[in-house]
Formats: structure tokens, sequence, C-alpha cells
């Protein structure tokens, strides 16, 4: 995997724990000092690069993880060189923010954006919401509940991430993700202002 803008390294550890080998890159060197400081794995490299002129060979990754898009929209290479270093049939996973923040993109300029460069290109909206688990020890199987009774038919998501690739990409229609706060750098703080949004 490579992963575009790693930041101090929590998402890229995270990856790590997951994947055979990751790649994080970033153009910082400030924060990627601490990542290197703070996360050390076999499978895990930080580099110092730019994301339009990486020193990697043609189809060296079989996923590209951009986690934020929106820092890199105006490099013209990017897109072709992540492309570039991206296997046949590989995955590219972009994530920004929607319209409503600042340096977000609205969907149909997002698609035409990566439509350009990877023929097929499924997009799906983050809607983020505070919860907690109740979970019955007794049964052998537990059958999750949803309760989205707060959830508001028609709220907007506050991210797009596009899912690209040459080959159809195949996505859950609705799915609830599990994260943890400390593991990726801003996810706490977009957390918490969502949870004030719905306080309001």
């Amino acid at each position: 995997m490579l992963e575009v803008g790693c930041g101090s390294g929590g998402g890229a550890h995270f990856l790590a724990e997951r994947a055979a080998e990751v790649v994080a890159i970033d153009t910082a060197s400030a924060k990627l000092s601490e990542a290197r400081s703070a996360f050390r794995r076999r499978n895990l490299q930080f580099a110092l690069a730019e994301p339009d002129r990486l020193d990697q060979s043609d189809d060296a990754f079989d996923i590209v993880l951009v986690p934020e898009l929106e820092r890199w929209i105006t490099r013209g290479a990017l897109i072709p060189e992540l492309k570039r270093v991206l296997r046949p049939g590989g995955l590219a996973l972009f994530a920004v923010p929607t319209e409503d923040a600042p340096n977000g993109m609205e969907y149909t300029d997002l698609l035409e954006y990566l439509s350009t460069s990877f023929p097929q290109v499924r997009t799906v909206g983050e809607i983020p919401f505070h919860g907690t688990i109740m979970a019955d020890f007794e049964p052998d199987e537990i059958e999750p509940q949803l309760d989205c009774s707060l959830i508001e038919e028609d709220e907007p998501p506050a991210h797009y991430l596009a899912l690209c690739s040459e080959e159809p990409v195949v996505c859950i229609g609705y799915s609830v993700v599990q994260v943890a706060p400390e593991a990726v750098d801003g996810t706490r703080a977009r957390l918490e202002g969502a949870l004030e949004q719905a306080r309001r």
C-alpha cells in the first residue's frame, strides 16, 4: 500500500497492521520524524516525497490511499503519477471533504476529476454520527441492531470517499465503521465537531 500525506503516521501504522507492506509519504519532514519515532514496524516505511514525482517503479502498489485529496488537488500530475505506480487492477482510494468545508469539492467535480484517469469510479458518502454500542453477552451469535433515529433522512455527507480502478468496484450499500479516534490524525477533532453539530 502507498499512503499519500501520512502526517504523524497514525493511519499508516493502522494500515501496516493489516497490509503486507506500507510506504507512507509526506512533504513535511518534521511530521515524518515524529512518525518514525512513534511507529516502527518492519513492513512500514516513511519517506519524504512529492506525490506527483514519486521514486517508485511502475505498478509497485496494490492500493494507493490519499486520505486528504484537498491537500494535493492543485498538482496537475498527481493522478497520472499515482496511476503509474498502481498495478493494473489495483485500487485507489481518495477522501475529500464535501463542498461545505474549506477546500472541499462538489460530488460532480470529484467524479469528473477522477474519471479522466480511472474508467471505474465509485463514490460513497461519510455521514458522521456519535453512538454507543450495547452488547448482550448471552447469545452465541450477536445480531447487530442499528439505531439511526437521530440521523435525518436527507442529512448531507461530510466527506466523499472515491474508490477508483480499471475494473468494476463493488461497494457495500450501507456500512457502519468503527473508528479509533487516536489512530488517525484529525479524526478526534472531526468526531467532536460532528457531535457538537448534533447537540445544536
